[in-house]
């Protein structure tokens, strides 16, 4: 077995640029699959707070009384959807 020979300055840098490089690479696709992740969700709670508030519309031209709660409960949704 050959002995090891200590590394140089220039050889050091060089692997502390790859590691860096590569530490960025892997901060940036986990950034964007986070703001993917974070965007798909806010797009679902959208979606389905308009379930809800065509639910509630739909019971209330079918004769349902609106109560305080779900008045309430629709301008929430209201405020939800038009974000």
């Amino acid at each position: 077995m050959a002995p090891r020979r200590p590394a140089t300055r220039k050889e050091l840098a060089e692997k502390l640029e790859v590691l860096r490089r590569d530490n960025v690479k892997r901060h940036n696709q986990t950034t964007a699959r986070d703001e993917l992740r974070a965007a798909r969700l806010a797009k679902q709670n959208q979606r389905q707070a308009q379930i809800e508030h065509d639910r509630l519309l739909g019971a209330m031209a079918s004769g349902l009384p609106v109560d305080k709660l779900r008045a309430e409960r629709l301008e929430k949704l209201a405020k939800l959807i038009s974000k």
